[in-house]
């Protein structure tokens, strides 16, 4: 009798083991031109039969197991134009993608004609718009006048006449050479040629022009399970697009690369190394997405070694805090520096009822209700040695209750004194840690990620500097399990 409340105890912990390593999958949608949140778009595992839907907050989770590995999503939603995103689902770990975009699909647009004749064609300058027209271009089978484009250029708009005015043709610019005129006698026929036109008054900004920032990303390899296929898929109609990943500390970062199927060398097979390699940022053809475009195999240097993700169960912490041994409502953190740099707000301990950190004490600030034109207030860590240490991360999970506009920074400094009177005249650097965000839901909590401070030989102190205060920047911020890792 006295085995069965062992025997209960050891079922109840391996259920809780169980259930904390579980693998979940979470984030949230949004319009690209508004930046509301988007409800009932459908994200899907692509290739498999896995899907969900965005609620009311544009937000997702999946409650089912997912596949592991490099996987993409696939975002639809009626009136939107469809958007993949890779990503790599690690078991027992929760990836939060935030704020993914969907853009509308402008195929359905109501239907515009108007007609050029043969004397406007050789006088741009013409004003009759309502003869029968020679110049048409189908953006599909049935009808889509292209002429519908270009007619701010029957208009002096904002007072330009047409020579100040840029006709391009997807990203060619159509101008006459010797006047500066749109070229009007070069357009004719009905084909897809011509599907891309734009005409900017003035200056402006290109949605369909050539070229891009050409950049080179270095430590860079394509996946496994991509090694040896072909740049180009045989079954794409024009372009093709391979996942690269990039390593970056605990984890990977993903892009597209992208290939044209008329490329000369569509059939060369993608190499097993690691290195660099360099392309055009661009977008894909319906806008949706950024992508890489690769002009030529030379510019693909993978002959080194494949890099190697840093394994979290080869370090130790050496410095950590979750706040629980402190009182609840107190703003003495023991050896922390709770200092207020401005208003009458300091950071408190208090005990969140958040589901994902339920009764869990952190570390909490907000400017709600201070009637303080300004709040800016510091918790500071006490000195951390590094010296001596390879490869030291942060990390530590944050939350918010309506940030409202208030503002939280990560800082680091390796010369201040320790003394609340030395705080502002401290060197305080900014570190790339992930902080939740002011359009996250207030219950959730976000992991900053492991923070590389490898370029820290020395002691230092890790502050939260918060600002907030007036009548729109009242937010609440929230801290727990401060970490710091070393590599044993």
């Amino acid at each position: 009798m006295k085995q069965i409340p062992t025997i209960f105890y050891m079922v109840f912990l391996l259920s809780f083991t169980l259930f904390s390593q579980q693998t979940v999958v979470k984030g949230s949608v949004k319009d690209l031109i508004s930046n509301q949140a988007l409800a009932q778009v459908a994200v899907t595992f692509e290739g498999t039969l896995i899907s969900t839907q965005t609620n009311a907050l544009g937000e997702f989770i999946f409650p089912a197991t997912v596949p592991y590995g490099e996987q993409v999503l696939k975002l639809t939603k009626i009136g939107y134009q469809t958007a993949r995103y890779p990503i790599v689902v690690n078991a027992g770990q929760t990836l939060d993608i935030q704020d993914m975009i969907l853009s509308l699909d402008s195929t359905d647009d109501a239907l515009f004609t108007i007609t050029l004749s043969d004397d406007e064609l050789n006088d741009d300058t013409s004003a009759a718009d309502n003869i029968s027209g020679l110049l048409a271009s189908s953006q599909d089978i049935f009808q889509r006048v292209a002429a519908f484009q270009f007619s701010a250029s029957f208009f002096k708009v904002r007072g330009l006449n047409s020579e100040n005015s840029k006709v391009l043709i997807n990203g060619i610019e159509m101008n006459k050479v010797y006047n500066g005129r749109p070229q009007w006698s070069n357009w004719g026929g009905i084909n897809d040629v011509l599907r891309n036109q734009e005409l900017t008054p003035g200056l402006g900004p290109s949605s369909y022009n050539f070229g891009g920032v050409f950049v080179t990303l270095d430590n860079v390899e394509f996946p496994t399970h991509s090694i040896g296929q072909s740049y180009v898929d045989p079954r794409d109609d024009f372009d093709s697009q391979k996942i690269v990943q990039r390593c970056s500390g605990f984890s990977y970062y993903n892009f597209f690369l992208e290939t044209s199927v008329f490329a000369s060398f569509k059939n060369e097979v993608l190499t097993d190394g690691g290195g660099s390699i360099s392309g055009i940022v661009s977008k894909t053809f319906n806008g949706s997405d950024l992508v890489l475009v690769l002009n030529t195999t030379a510019d693909v240097e993978m002959n080194g070694a494949r890099c190697s993700l840093v394994d979290i169960n080869e370090f130790s912490v050496i410095y950590e805090d979750d706040f629980e041994s402190y009182a609840n409502n107190t703003t003495n953190f023991g050896d922390w520096t709770n200092f207020k740099e401005a208003g009458s707000r300091a950071w408190q301990i208090k005990t969140t009822e958040d589901p994902q950190n339920f009764a869990s004490k952190t570390a909490r600030i907000g400017a709600y209700s201070s009637r303080d034109s300004s709040n800016i207030a510091w918790l500071i860590s006490p000195s951390i040695g590094l010296d001596g240490l390879h490869d030291a991360y942060l990390h530590f999970q944050s939350s918010n209750s309506f940030s409202d506009n208030s503002d939280l920074e990560l800082l680091i400094s390796t010369d201040w004194d320790g003394v609340e009177t030395g705080v502002l005249s401290a060197t305080w650097t900014a570190l790339p840690g992930i902080i939740v965000s002011d359009s996250e839901s207030f219950e959730n909590w976000i992991d900053s990620s492991y923070v590389d401070l490898s370029a820290y030989s020395e002691p230092v102190n890790i502050a939260f500097r918060y600002t907030g205060g007036g009548t729109d920047r009242t937010g609440t911020f929230e801290i727990d399990n401060f970490k710091i890792y070393v590599q044993n």
